[in-house]
């Protein structure tokens, strides 16, 4: 196995320096995170310590599906480390203010709050087959929150069945669209998040998997028939 090669300021200064030559975003996308393969996944890199505040965690070297959505979102349209940094702190949190309660733990949230930069085109993709559930997000079916210290609030979700999914609508969609899988369960919106991939005529699913404990690329037919559905976000080109 190839070791992940370490990150540093200057790896992420020459990276952005490549990549904020390319043409659009898809093809950024697809080069920084493909930077991130092979990265361990681990949960929970931004909870702090108790009693200690919220701060902006930067850990490139573990990543968990979310994490790695932000830094690669927020790295497509920065040109230095500094700029990267200032991005982060607006796409993780809402108003980019620093603070557990502030931070974008949904989907739906995330979306919401970053809606100059992403593009829901999941009801664009699919026209009338499309579904839309009404979530109140964080509270499980006996009251109990999904994050702690959270309020919860309603969100209306567009998603996509996979047992509807058609070869015409995976043809649409491209790399570098972000895809969430829908959640059935109560209070959530998705269970889990990566990057669309496309690549010699097949598509793929970039993501920091649980399961196989890092960041890879999977067949992404193979990974959406096991879920009820997929959310597709796509990225806005930034002026």
């Amino acid at each position: 196995m190839t070791p992940v090669r370490p990150w540093s300021k200057a790896r992420i200064e020459d990276l952005l320096e490549k990549t904020s030559r390319l043409p659009a975003s898809p093809e950024r996308i697809e080069a920084i995170s493909s930077e991130f393969l092979g990265t361990p996944y681990v949960p929970h890199t931004l909870e702090a310590k108790a009693g200690e505040p919220e701060r902006l965690v930067l850990r490139l070297e573990a990543v968990d599906c979310f994490t790695l959505l932000d830094y690669v979102e927020a790295m497509r349209t920065s040109r230095s480390f500094d700029e990267f940094c200032r991005t982060l702190r607006k796409v993780r949190y809402q108003e980019g203010v620093v603070d557990r309660g502030t931070r974008n733990h949904f989907l739906s949230d995330w979306k919401t709050h970053n809606a100059g930069r992403i593009q829901d085109l999941t009801e664009a993709l699919a026209g009338p087959v499309s579904r839309h559930t009404l979530k109140h997000l964080n509270l499980r079916s006996g009251g109990a929150p999904w994050v702690e210290g959270l309020r919860g609030h309603d969100a209306e979700v567009s998603w996509i069945p996979s047992s509807i999914l058609t070869p015409g609508m995976i043809q649409e969609m491209r790399t570098g669209d972000y895809l969430g899988f829908y959640a059935e369960a109560e209070g959530l919106d998705v269970t889990h998040v990566g990057i669309f991939v496309r690549r010699n005529g097949s598509e793929y699913l970039r993501h920091a998997s649980s399961r196989h404990g890092k960041v890879l690329d999977e067949p992404f037919r193979d990974y959406v028939e096991r879920k009820p559905g997929v959310i597709v976000l796509r990225p806005l080109e930034q002026n």
